[in-house]
This record gives structure tokens, sequence and C-alpha cells, in this order.
């Protein structure tokens, strides 16, 4: 458990402080990103896993403003947390830390998603994801679901959570990457209209995550 757990962390250090006292561990095993990144990036994973099962469409629609202003609404509660917290006026903890991290992930994935489609494929359903109540209920219900099971299950399945966050932070990664590439190469925007051009881009898009997140790491050594 000890050597995949210094994997995994490694990939972690590129976008994680990873501080001891605000991550959660097991005797001498922590896991890989702090506990508002394990909430983040595992919320990102587990939010498109759920999309996906629950759609199975490429859609390119940006959500509806109920939708994005519930996401600003998470964000600004995470950031009043971290500021709060901070200043002292406030005690936070690692489940806290986890629940505000989750809830922004979970949203954040679906504003992501839609964007990475519209940049890179040039035809797409001009819909929204989770455009119907039944479809947003199961999707916000998981997200429920997500934060409970990890809180009563991190202490046996350290090594399954340790492997969803860093997934999640791949899969991050990758769609910044994605949304960035194609908007900044007018000539490759759209440019995605086969599977096999899809499996391409997917494989190095994730690729270039892990290379990326491997040198932000690396790098890190000589700045702390």
């Amino acid at each position: 458990m000890g050597t995949i757990l210094k994997i995994l962390s490694f990939f972690g250090g590129g976008l994680c402080h990873q501080r001891i006292e605000r991550t959660f561990s097991i005797d001498v095993f922590n896991m890989p990103v702090c506990s508002r990144c394990t909430g983040i990036y595992s919320g990102i994973f587990l939010s498109l896993l759920v999309i996906v099962l629950l759609e199975r469409k490429i859609k390119g629609e940006f959500p509806s403003l109920k939708i994005v202003l519930a996401a600003v609404g998470i964000f600004l509660l995470m950031g009043a947390e971290v500021v709060l917290s901070m200043l002292g006026l406030i005690e936070s903890s690692n489940i806290i830390r986890l629940i505000t991290g989750l809830l922004t992930g979970w949203f954040m994935a679906l504003l992501l998603f839609p964007l990475a489609n519209n940049v890179m494929f040039g035809k797409f359903i001009k819909r929204n994801y989770l455009d119907s109540r039944k479809k947003f209920l199961i999707w916000t219900m998981s997200g429920i679901a997500a934060i409970i099971i990890f809180i009563f299950t991190y202490k046996y399945a350290l090594i399954f959570w340790s492997m969803i966050s860093i997934l999640g932070l791949v899969i991050f990664t990758a769609l910044i990457l994605f949304i960035l590439f194609f908007t900044l190469n007018r000539k490759l925007l759209g440019s995605v209209d086969s599977v096999k051009k899809y499996i391409i881009v997917i494989a190095m898009g994730l690729f270039s995550a892990v290379a990326l997140l491997s040198l932000f790491s690396y790098l890190k050594r000589f700045l702390i």
C-alpha cells in the first residue's frame, strides 16, 4: 500500500500542498492530496461518471442559468470557508473541507465537460446535460451519496479513494488542456469528427496531463 500511495502522492503533489494535518490518513499512510483537493477531484471524477451513465451523448450546450448560479454559490461557499478559516473566524476540519470541495468538484464537472465538448467536436447535440428533473435529481442525490460513502468508508478504502482523487486530478487537468488547446488554435476548433480522432485526442490529453503533473511535482521540490 505504501508504494502505491507514494506513486499517487507524486502526481498529487503537482497541484496540491499536501499538508499532512489537512489530509485524511490512517496510521502512517496519508492520502495523496489534502482533504479539500480530495473532495474536488473525487467530485469531478464521480460527477463525470454519473453524467456519462445518465446521458451517453455528446452535448455542448452550457448548463442553464439556475445551475450556473448554483455552481457559483457552491464555489463562493468553499471560498468563504477557506477565507474565514484562514482568518481564524471559524474552525474548519477535514470533513468540512471534503464536503465543500466535493460539492465544488461535482458542479465543476458539469461546467467543464460541455465546454470541452463544444471546442473539441464539430458536431454535438445542442442541449444541456441533465436537462430533465429526473436526471438532475439522480445526479444531485449521487453527489450527496458520494459524500456520505466517503466519510464512512475512507478508513477502510484509503487506496480506492486515493485512486479516485488522482484520476479526477488527471481528468481535470486534461479537460483544462483540451479547452485551452482547442480554443487557442482556431484550426483545431471543432476538428474532432470521428471516434478514431476522439480516442487519439483523449489519449493525448491524458498523457499530457500526467506529464504536466509530473513536471509540476518535480519542480515543486526546488521551490519548497
